[in-house]
């Protein structure tokens, strides 16, 4: 028997309500290792296919969870966090949840950030943070880009003694996005942030 080699990275997609059914068999024949699916945005939007699409993923065995994209200039975080919870956020300890996601990126209707400040803006993710640890048991994984971060966090680190953190990077390879960022404890660089293309996380 050939030796187990192993990977400098996970792969995975994300998948949002654009996508619809998703056919997990086929992405699990390609390698695939994790899901995280779209359950929510601010406190108005919903998945509609987000029950099939998570369940579909935990059929397929893939390891998967929930995340929500933030709008922080249309509510609370606490506001945020209770309706993500309410409609598919969550954390088990079973071994094939993975710790819910908290996306923030530019604003698609406005201000880059929202119309906040770096110091607004941490304490909002904090709230955020802090609201989810309430609920789930554990801190929130936080998937950003460098640059959005840079200009609206001020490169902050209050985050990543806490929080997993996934690096946003437009691009076929996962690069340096890791080394260009000033925080002690970047656990993962994500690739490709599109809905329903694939990801790899490196190790």
């Amino acid at each position: 028997m050939d030796a187990v080699q192993a990977r400098p990275y996970v792969s995975g997609v994300d998948v949002s309500g654009a996508q619809g059914s998703v056919d997990w068999a086929a992405l699990v024949r390609r390698g695939d290792d994790f899901a995280y699916v779209e359950a929510t945005q601010g406190t108005t939007q919903q998945n509609p296919h987000f029950r099939q699409q998570y369940n579909g993923a935990s059929d397929a065995r893939l390891i998967r969870g929930s995340y929500h994209v933030a709008l922080p200039d249309t509510s609370t975080a606490a506001a945020q966090v209770r309706f993500f919870f309410n409609h598919g956020g969550h954390w088990s300890g079973d071994g094939q949840t993975l710790p819910p996601m908290v996306r923030l990126t530019r604003n698609p209707d406005g201000p880059n950030c929202y119309g906040r400040s770096n110091s607004a803006m941490v304490q909002w993710i904090s709230n955020f943070s802090d609201s989810v640890r309430q609920k789930a048991g554990r801190y929130p994984v936080i998937a950003t880009a460098a640059q959005w971060r840079k200009e609206c966090t001020g490169n902050s680190t209050g985050f990543t003694e806490k929080n997993p953190l996934f690096i946003i990077r437009h691009n076929t390879t996962p690069g340096g996005a890791a080394g260009r960022v000033a925080a002690p404890h970047v656990l993962a660089v994500q690739r490709q942030w599109h809905a329903g293309q694939r990801q790899q996380v490196q190790r």
